[in-house]
């Protein structure tokens, strides 16, 4: 319902609301991640919403997708960027900033593996951009942490969310063998410098609060993952 071009956005919110009104489990996770720039209205619309901002490092996101979305699905999703398509999902709600730095290295010939990473760049400006590290119901979390050690991750998790540990069955088909995949891709300096320090970023944000920092005594009473 009105994504008529891709096909991956919600439905609009009270539809979404609506259907999960119905819905009896006690958790209910969503994965919207092309909702990400409009973080806040979603937390502040679902009653008891928490968010987990999950990232990956730049290298292994942009050749996994590349190989998923097409060697060109990284200039694809620049070009509504730079064009100001603030109508598309990728350039909404954008400040200035991100849209004349994309500006600034875009093209249709540029190297894939930069424009994907780019995009990387652009969707990770968002949780700071939006003052997600300050927002008391976000918590980061490593991707590689929760492929690598995901019994302590997947347990914080649910500490977050307050609810029981269901047990290790819910982490059987978790494996790392997508950790460091990408890393033999080479990027130009001023892209891998972007991307580096925004790496950077996250991973100081996460040492200081990410899931993994959360209190065992921490009780939240009502939640769902945004």
């Amino acid at each position: 319902v009105g994504d008529k071009l891709d096909g991956l956005r919600l439905n609009p919110l009270p539809d979404v609301h609506q259907k999960l009104a119905k819905d009896r489990y006690p958790l209910v996770v969503l994965k919207p991640l092309v909702e990400s720039q409009d973080a806040h209205h979603l937390l502040d619309y679902f009653d008891g919403a928490f968010g987990l901002w999950m990232y990956r490092h730049y290298k292994d996101v942009a050749a996994s997708n590349l190989k998923r979305f097409g060697i060109r699905n990284g200039i694809k999703n620049l070009r509504y960027i730079a064009s100001d398509r603030v109508s598309n999902w990728r350039a909404e709600y954008l400040p200035e900033y991100v849209r004349s730095l994309v500006r600034e290295h875009f093209s249709e010939s540029m190297d894939p593996y930069d424009a994907a990473a780019l995009f990387w760049y652009v969707r990770n400006t968002l949780y700071f951009d939006q003052h997600l590290d300050r927002h008391p119901r976000v918590k980061l979390c490593r991707y590689a942490d929760l492929v690598q050690n995901p019994e302590d991750s997947v347990q914080a998790i649910y500490r977050y969310v307050h609810q029981p540990y269901p047990g290790n069955r819910v982490i059987e088909d978790v494996h790392a063998t997508s950790v460091g995949k990408g890393q033999q891709s080479e990027l130009s300096v001023e892209i891998e410098e972007l991307c580096s320090n925004m790496w950077t970023r996250l991973e100081d944000a996460a040492e200081s609060s990410g899931i993994l920092h959360i209190p065992l005594e921490k009780e939240i009473l009502r939640s769902v993952v945004a």
